[in-house]
């Protein structure tokens, strides 16, 4: 499936965002498959305590359901990928940064299923906890970016 002529883009992706909290759609090409994935940061919230929570701002979820008008075009199956930071996490509700980054995921299939419409049958859960940053852990910023879910089109 040609996912650019699909959705009419001649570039690779675009940003969406306002600073808190924001997104990275995009689109890649290689000779051996394409594919068209979400990259969603910022969109989880803390309690007073820092304390992270898998679960999503209100305002984010505006952003997120809007995916689902561009994820719904697809036939194909989606992967819902959860990572976190390396700052390592034990309180009474997350264990460990694998069942928080594989919570994260769960709610953001979750949302795009109950809120969005797209077919449970469509969407996987993974968690990565902090072993797939997307940037070094050295900055607040870098972390916040790692704290991010990642929305996959898989090829059918």
């Amino acid at each position: 499936m040609d996912f650019s002529t699909l959705l009419g883009w001649n570039g690779d992706g675009f940003d969406c965002g306002d600073g808190e909290h924001g997104g990275r759609l995009e689109y890649a090409h290689s000779p051996y498959r394409d594919r068209f994935y979400a990259t969603l940061w910022g969109i989880f919230m803390a309690n007073p305590v820092w304390l992270p929570l898998a679960d999503i701002k209100p305002e984010a979820k505006m952003m997120m359901l809007s995916l689902t008008n561009i994820l719904a075009r697809f036939p194909n199956r989606l992967r819902i990928d959860g990572h976190t930071d390396n700052l390592p996490i034990k309180n009474a509700k997350f264990a460990s940064n694998w069942q928080l980054s594989t919570a994260r995921a769960a709610n953001v299939a979750h949302l795009l299923h109950e809120k969005g419409g797209i077919d449970g049958k469509r969407i996987s859960v993974t968690g990565h906890a902090s072993f797939d940053p997307a940037l070094p852990n050295t900055t607040a910023k870098n972390r916040t970016i790692n704290r991010r879910v990642e929305i996959v089109v898989l090829d059918e």
